[in-house]
């Protein structure tokens, strides 16, 4: 139910987001290489953990 939520939060700010103008960048190499290094960051200042779990997650419908 909690990730249903999620996703559904997600929808509503991608069709505002795309009503302003804006798209998603695509996730290039580039583009998350940097996210990443931004995480690893965030952590070292807080003295937290730097391990960065991934995964694939497929959305069960498609966003359009």
């Amino acid at each position: 139910a909690t990730l249903a939520a999620i996703a559904e939060v997600m929808a509503t700010w991608l069709d505002i987001a795309r009503s302003q103008g804006y798209e998603p960048l695509a996730e290039t190499p580039d583009v998350i290489g940097r996210q990443v290094a931004s995480v690893i960051e965030d952590r070292l200042a807080e003295g937290w953990d730097t391990t960065i779990e991934t995964t694939l997650v497929r959305p069960a419908a498609l966003v359009a």
